[in-house]
């Protein structure tokens, strides 16, 4: 999202670069949140914005609640002055999103082209980089462009579902417009005059010496750095070479076959190789090394040059700079100047223990052993502090494992060092601090910086194509993936450039057309062999196919393939999101094997050190769990996540963990904990005010349930008064439905009546299936109160269906127990005893006390009901059961359920003709609700007592 320029629009004037909205040059008071979202929404003036590009762009880089969205659009709405139906500005389409109607204006935006600087006064022939700003005055005209129709989101247990999906998506992420799309001013990479590349492969060790094993790694890369000096030669990265040998597979070899080398040349769109073989004499100190290197031509398959070289393990670095520079002269490049000199050593570990153990973690680093890379990159940090390159793979090494602080603190350090290494590295170094530390826009500068000054690197493309997507410049991706095209082929036919274009259309939410350039990446892969290309093709398809085109068959497949190919090349992490998306595909068709999917995937997690998929998996664990009625399970896998958390001093995820703990306490009816977790998990991120409100929310839902009706009346005010200040509207309309029901309990249907319906209607706007379906079972309770069950059985079905879908079990208990009793008002008898059946069912597998409870007053009701009520073993093994209901709810503090169930043992008592024992019990129950303030229970007690 772009954080410069003025949109104006109506009487309104967007200041993105100041933060401010004013009206007639009067400022407009707008929360963070809500500004964020009116800001993307100017920027995208009449496109249909769907809720999950709203959420991906505006909040890539913080957690969001499901409600956040729908809360920042009302408050924007009152910010405009858009009374309820006008649409003047902003409409909402149900099941799609978000559209900005109102013309837009955006004047003044900036735009950074980079262009060569003079030569520096030390002689420094790299000179600087100049960021030119240029201004550009658009007219953004209002125009609808179609998008493909996203489910909005759905309420508790879809909630979950999503919020899982979006978790696994950004380990996906951490791992790795159309034709006619509005440009902004900026400077395209010539094309023009490409220099040659060429690729270092390592180095065979002939001497067999295990201990000696790090010199291949360390050899290459300190020749890599010679021959690319002065920037006449392209460098194919060693990661790039690392993936490429997997996939053909090669080892390390004197020499290549024509063949071989072709297919290097097509897939590493490189023209020479470079590779060769050492052998170490002698023992220490003594040690000498012979150093054979060869140079050959990938294109024509022929071998230009070998040169050898021999001196002692202390003379590495002056051997290899011998063997470079003959090298240098083969291929018609300058010698090395002075001043390139000092960036070739400012490139190399100053001495043989720092050199061996980067060596060694960069290896490790490239077999994606993130773990062992990491010990053996701090090792060579404390050899050679003030090695910058050492700092910058450490980074990586953490931001695999998703320690995101250390590796932000790593990447601020490489770059803090690296004033003396060449222009190219030290912009490559800044560019990933900055990725690193989320300033996108700085990091496209600098990746513009690179490719621009480099057109000829594809590599620098991709990473500017990546973070564009990832910084919500899609469109500028889309932009950087056409000029990548442009390249002369190989580079043009290149599966990653497809895999780039992909993931800008998926930043911007338009699947339809992410599909095709997943799909040619795909083909592409499989032609040149590239294995782990094809993965991650296969793994993005995956997610495509099963979160949003419902192609649940397609999906598996490509999981599958994808894992399969990313276990056999040894790429663990990888084939650890690959589970874990598998697992979330099937979460909501087929939790058994969901569960197995995740539990394949943890360990592998923790092997490769990744806390933060550890806690991803944990927690998606832990949903599933409870939708099946496995409290205990899922509150362990909760712990787990939560130790997680505090691992990587993640605040957010912890305070997240804490408040799902306190659900399922309160699940167990451990009401007293439920409200000690909910108050630590606003302790441990007490800047999240959403979350802290819910928590407050909550605590008067316990309120509630203890009987405490006062109390969470005045919680359930303070929590709507609080979502209402922050713009979080779907979550005022989850706690007004709550406060209706405490209305109920204290017999005021009028009031419970009008915020069920408010409620009602605002969840209807936000297309929130499952929570539309809660208010209306609410509204049926309603109706049965007061007197009128008849039409509210087609209704309570429908909810139903809902609750099934979505296998919200308890939910459905509760509709099921809701249909007995409409169908006993009604005096439906058999259909009553059929209701209760499916009721009973369900509540045996629930590890909710409150569940079982009202199952098992439902039940004694039917039990007891109809004509032949009064035989007495009937009334007798009723009485038994709510006799042990009263006693447990009483003594875990469930008030209203201790009474409900007196009620119904009392007007049993009756029925059975212990008249004078039951009017004694409903003139107690009466007296005990009304101390409450339960006056709609002390109401029934006095009508059952005649």
């Amino acid at each position: 999202m772009k954080t410069e320029g003025l949109f104006r629009f109506g009487d309104f004037q967007v200041d993105a670069l100041a933060r401010t909205l004013k009206r007639k040059e009067e400022p407009v008071a707008l929360n963070r949140r809500a500004f964020d979202v009116l800001l993307y929404l100017v920027q995208n003036p009449g496109r249909v914005i769907s809720r999950e590009e709203l959420l991906k762009n505006v909040w890539s880089d913080t957690f969001v609640d499901e409600n956040s969205l729908a809360q920042s659009i009302s408050v924007l709405r009152r910010a405009l002055a858009e009374k309820p139906g006008e649409n003047s500005y902003l409409v909402t389409l149900p099941g799609r999103g978000y559209q900005f109607v109102m013309p837009v204006t955006a004047v003044a935006q900036k735009s950074l082209t980079v262009v060569h600087g003079e030569p520096s006064r030390d002689g420094n022939p790299s000179g600087g980089i100049v960021f030119q700003q240029h201004t550009v005055e658009t007219s953004v005209i209002t125009q609808e462009r179609q998008q493909s129709s996203l489910p909005g989101s759905q309420s508790s247990s879809e909630l979950k579902w999503v919020g899982a999906l979006a978790a696994v998506a950004i380990l996906v992420a951490g791992i790795y417009v159309w034709k006619d799309f509005h440009r902004t001013a900026q400077k395209t990479p010539s094309t023009t005059s490409p220099r040659r590349a060429i690729a270092v492969l390592g180095f065979r060790n002939l001497s067999g010496r295990s201990d000696e094993a790090w010199l291949s790694t360390a050899i290459a890369e300190m020749l890599s750095t010679e021959l690319v000096a002065g920037e006449k030669l392209r460098l194919v990265s060693g990661e790039d070479i690392a993936r490429t040998k997997l996939d053909l597979p090669l080892t390390d070899a004197d020499s290549l076959s024509r063949d071989t080398l072709r297919r290097l040349h097509r897939n590493l769109n490189s023209d020479f190789a470079v590779l060769g073989s050492y052998t170490v004499l002698g023992d220490k100190p003594e040690t000498h090394i012979r150093l054979d290197v060869r140079l050959q031509d990938a294109a024509a398959g022929e071998t230009i040059a070998d040169v050898a070289v021999t001196g002692s393990e202390a003379e590495l670095f002056d051997m290899v700079s011998q063997a470079g520079a003959r090298l240098r002269e083969k291929l018609g490049v300058e010698a090395i100047s002075p001043v390139e000199v000092v960036s070739i050593r400012a490139s190399t570990p100053s001495n043989r223990d720092a050199a061996r153990l980067y060596s060694e973690g960069l290896t490790r680093l490239r077999l994606f052993d993130a773990v062992e890379a990491g010990d053996l990159l701090k090792q060579a940090i404390a050899a050679d502090p003030k090695f910058a390159l050492a700092h910058s793979a450490l980074a990586e090494a953490w931001s695999t494992m998703s320690f995101g602080n250390n590796a932000k603190q790593e990447a601020r350090q490489a770059y803090d060092l690296s004033s003396n290494l060449s222009r190219e590295e030290k912009l490559l170094v800044e560019g990933r601090y900055r990725e690193m530390n989320r300033e996108f826009d700085k990091a496209i500068e600098i990746y513009r910086a690179l490719y621009t000054l480099f057109p000829d690197n594809e590599d620098y493309g991709l990473r500017l194509a990546a973070v564009q997507s990832r910084g919500g410049h899609a469109h500028d991706a889309l932009a950087t993936v056409e000029a990548l095209r442009r390249l002369p082929p190989p580079a043009s036919d290149d599966p990653r450039i497809d895999l780039a274009e992909a993931e800008a259309w998926a930043a911007l939410s338009d699947h339809k057309h992410e599909a095709q350039p997943l799909e040619n990446a795909v083909q592409k892969a499989r032609a040149l062999g590239a294995r782990l290309l094809l993965a991650d093709a296969r793994q993005k398809q995956c997610g495509l196919f099963g979160f949003y085109l419902g192609q649940i068959e397609d999906a598996i497949k490509a999981c599958r393939e994808s894992n399969e190919l990313h276990a056999a090349a040894g790429d663990d992490p990888h084939a650890a999101v690959g589970l874990a998306v598998s697992a979330v595909i099937m979460m909501e068709t087929d939790a058994p094997e969901s569960i197995r999917l995740f539990q394949r995937a943890l360990p592998i997690f923790d092997r490769v050190g990744n806390e933060s998929g550890k806690a991803t998996v944990l927690l998606d664990l832990g949903y599933i769990y409870e939708g099946e009625g496995d409290i205990a399970t899922a509150e362990k896998m909760e712990r787990q996540a939560l130790a997680s958390y505090q691992r990587l001093d993640d605040k957010k995820g912890e305070a997240k963990a804490l408040g799902n703990l306190a659900d399922y306490r309160v699940d167990r009816g451990d009401l007293s904990r439920g409200i000690q977790l909910y108050e630590e998990s606003m302790q441990v991120d007490p800047e999240d005010t959403g979350r802290t409100i819910l928590a407050h929310a909550n605590i008067a839902y316990v309120h509630q349930l203890q009987g405490n009706l006062d109390e969470a009346e005045q919680g359930y005010q303070e929590a709507i008064s609080g979502f209402e200040k922050t713009g979080e509207q779907n979550s005022a309309a989850l706690v007004r439905s709550m406060l209706g029901n405490v209305l109920l309990e204290k017999a005021d249907f009028a009031g419970a009546r009008k915020f069920y319906e408010r409620a009602l209607a605002e969840d209807r706007e936000a297309d929130e299936k499952r929570q539309v379906a809660e208010v209306q079972l609410l509204l049926a309770g309603l109706a049965l109160e007061e007197g009128r069950p008849e039409e509210q059985e087609a209704t309570v079905r429908q909810d139903i269906n809902v609750f099934q879908k979505q296998n919200a079990r308890d939910s459905e208990t509760a509709a099921w127990n809701l249909l007995t009793r409409l169908l006993l008002a009604e005096a439906k008898l058999p259909a009553a005893k059929e209701a209760i059946k499916h009721a009973s069912n369900l509540a045996a597998r629930s590890q909710n006390p409150e569940v079982r409870w009202r199952t098992a007053i439902a039940s004694a009701k039917v039990e007891t009901a109809g004509k032949d009520t009064g035989r007495f073993a009937a009334g007798i093994a009723a009485r038994k059961e709510l006799a042990a209901v009263i006693a447990e709810s009483r003594q875990l503090g469930y008030g209203l359920v201790e009474l409900d169930a007196r009620l119904v043992l009392a007007e049993i008592e009756m029925k059975i003709g212990h008249r004078t024992e039951g009017r004694a019990h409903l003139t107690a129950i009466e007296m005990d609700a009304k101390a409450k303030g339960y006056n709609l229970v002390a109401h029934q007690a006095a009508a059952a007592r005649g």
